[in-house]
């Protein structure tokens, strides 16, 4: 159970990274 919200969160966290460099390449355009 814990490992699986753990998971989660690592998911939740890399989709956040992601956007998070995307709206930085976005800006430099």
């Amino acid at each position: 159970m814990r490992s699986k919200c753990l998971r989660t969160s690592y998911s939740v966290l890399l989709k956040n990274v992601f956007w998070i460099f995307y709206l930085l390449c976005e800006s430099q355009y």
